[in-house]
């Protein structure tokens, strides 16, 4: 199922039919502050989020529960990317 995936600034994850625009399901309280970034694992099982607070979360897609929780950065997180094989994830943060 294709989907477009949104992170807003009231830290909400959001899924969209792209063809509707019909909102499908969301992750509330994914990030106090707000998501500033996403990435979809290539195998669309996880999403990995940054956000505004300077954590990474990562999120089963089917469950749409946090499976892990990454604290390293001080300010908000402006950009990650996951390798191809989704066992790493770099991140930037000012």
């Amino acid at each position: 199922e294709d989907v477009v995936l949104v992170g807003f600034s009231d830290g909400i994850i959001r899924a969209f039919d792209p063809e509707t625009g019909e909102r499908l399901w969301k992750i509330p309280n994914a990030h106090k502050g707000g998501v500033t970034c996403m990435e979809l694992a290539s195998n669309h099982k996880f999403i990995v989020s940054g956000g505004l607070n300077g954590e990474l979360r990562v999120w089963d897609v089917k469950t749409k529960a946090m499976v892990s929780h990454l604290k390293e950065h001080t300010q908000k997180v402006n950009k990650l990317c996951l390798y191809d094989s989704n066992k790493f994830v770099l991140s930037c943060s000012r």
